[in-house]
């Protein structure tokens, strides 16, 4: 059965995603819906909420909101917080009911922005994609809106100076549109791969004739680059969103996508090994999993258990030198 998963986790959601990229930097951000759906988001999917505060809020969309669709009542409750708060941005972020009723987030951002005079972000996420979606639309909008012209020598922030950078390193799928769009505006070429050590994870898959790994496109893919140094064959299965881009296509590695829980069960029979979030356990029938926690999988359940994987990447050291030597 299509979009309908049994015995494993779903990944987090695309709004949930798009919280999580503009954490840090200091917007305010209001998911609409009712009350409830940010303990979801705080309590699962943001392991920072606990330790650094951040202007997340919900709507609380009410009934009789949705029905009669009463998006001045939204916008005059962001512009009593905006102006309270003077936050860098504010940004309105969809959820499952008000994208079933048609929300314009856009004009509602437009209208923001108008009485704000920051940059306001309507994103038209749904709750029904996955989060590498959220991430994507968000670090995209970042790009564009809130990265300064390197002329501008007042900019201090970080953010605002990424257009000054030689080269981008793109470490997920979510920072792939943001890259792209640095390159058009600033000409900044960019890189994908993430500097893993694989030595611990082939320990434990050298005896695997071959091994899959389960999870997000860039990372796994780096992981695998990795094990291969350490003579590990892996193939990566992909679940959510990807990309199709000349930098990820590195010496032979091979992506699979497995959109639905039953191509991941048919997938695995292939594999003596898997490397996986353990909430894949369940489908994992007689392949050996391997442990590799996810939190947009697995939420705070295993995140002390999440081995610290960093090491040289000289593979991917010699990529940002091509890449950089070009533009010399």
């Amino acid at each position: 059965m299509k979009q309908t998963f049994a015995l494993t986790s779903t990944y987090s959601s695309d709004e949930f995603g798009v919280c999580s990229a503009l954490y840090e930097l200091g917007g305010l951000v209001v998911i609409h819906d009712a009350s409830g759906c940010n303990s979801t988001y705080t309590t699962h999917d943001e392991p920072r909420w606990y330790d650094m505060d951040s202007m997340i809020y919900i709507s609380a969309l009410s009934q009789n909101e949705t029905i009669l669709g009463k998006d001045e009542k939204l916008i005059e409750d962001v512009l009593d917080v905006a102006r309270k708060y003077h936050p860098k941005f504010a940004a309105i972020v969809g959820a499952p009911v008000p994208y079933m009723v048609g929300t314009d987030y856009k004009a509602i951002a437009f209208l923001l922005e108008k009485e704000l005079h920051i940059p306001c972000f309507g994103f038209d996420s749904n709750g029904m994609r996955y989060y590498t979606r959220g991430v994507r639309d968000a670090l995209k909008a970042v790009a564009e809106r809130l990265v300064r012209e390197p002329e501008e020598k007042h900019v201090l922030s970080q953010i605002a100076r990424a257009g000054e950078a030689d080269i981008d390193l793109v470490v997920s799928y979510g920072g792939l549109a943001a890259a792209r769009v640095l390159q058009d505006r600033f000409g900044i070429p960019y890189v994908c791969g993430l500097p893993l050590d694989g030595k611990l994870m082939a320990t434990q898959a050298r005896s695997a004739k071959e091994c899959a790994i389960i999870g997000e496109q860039i990372y796994s893919l780096s992981l695998a680059r990795a094990l291969a140094d350490e003579d590990v064959a892996a193939k990566v299965l992909c679940p959510v969103d990807r990309a199709r881009d000349k930098q990820l296509v590195d010496r032979g590695l091979e992506l699979i996508p497995v959109p639905e829980e039953d191509d991941v069960i048919r997938e695995l029979k292939q594999f003596d090994a898997v490397i996986a979030d353990p909430l894949y356990r369940t489908v994992c029938g007689d392949t050996r999993l391997i442990e590799l926690p996810h939190i947009a999988f697995s939420g705070r359940i295993f995140e002390n258990e999440i081995p610290d994987m960093i090491g040289e990447g000289a593979w991917l050291a010699e990529k940002i030198e091509e890449e950089l030597s070009k533009t010399r």
